[in-house]
């Protein structure tokens, strides 16, 4: 996302534009965060705005993303100075948390969403789509269905991320494969 999608983005969309995000299947916000800091990072450097929107059927998760409260040892594949950057740490040392820091979380919102419905109620043209090991538990039918209504809400050029378990193979979808698990939007 760093090093390829964000420099052919700006190329080809400019500063001028919002680079839009969708985590699907987000649970409890720890995906659409790390997102959040990683376009931080690179905004930093090139210049864009940029937002995040985080779905999940579960409210009891998103009210978990909400809140962005989260155990200290979840973060320790963090690198010390994105947590230095991005985490407040809660003064209980019996009980070590961490949160996001408000000026990420109010780049991410959130939603409850069903994938199973016909129609996603979600803004149009997403840049990049992230829909990471959730299709493995669905059948092959609705695997397709799912991924013909995600790339529908990603503009032409933009990028879907779906799980190293996953695959698209042999589905009749609008997505050509750039990597693995990296698709891009015909």
């Amino acid at each position: 996302m760093s090093e390829e999608i964000i420099p052919h983005w700006m190329l080809t969309r400019g500063p001028s534009k919002s680079f839009k995000v969708w985590s699907a299947a987000c649970s409890t916000g720890e995906e659409p965060y790390t997102i959040a800091m990683v376009l931080q990072d690179a905004s930093a450097r090139y210049g864009f705005d940029y937002r995040i929107v985080g779905s999940d059927i579960s409210t009891k998760a998103l009210q978990k993303a909400v809140d962005a409260i989260y155990k200290e040892s979840a973060i320790s594949v963090i690198s010390m100075e994105m947590r230095k950057r991005y985490f407040l740490r809660g003064k209980d040392k019996t009980f070590p948390r961490v949160r996001i820091i408000p000026s990420l979380r109010s780049k991410v919102q959130f939603k409850r969403l069903n994938l199973m419905d016909n129609i996603f109620e979600t803004d149009p043209a997403f840049d990049l789509i992230f829909c990471r090991n959730l299709l493995i538990y669905f059948d092959r039918t609705t695997q397709e269905a799912v991924l013909r209504k995600l790339a529908a809400k990603l503009r032409l050029g933009g990028y879907l991320f779906i799980g190293h378990s996953e695959s698209i193979y042999s589905m009749n979808l609008p997505l050509r494969q750039i990597r693995p698990t990296i698709f891009q939007r015909e």
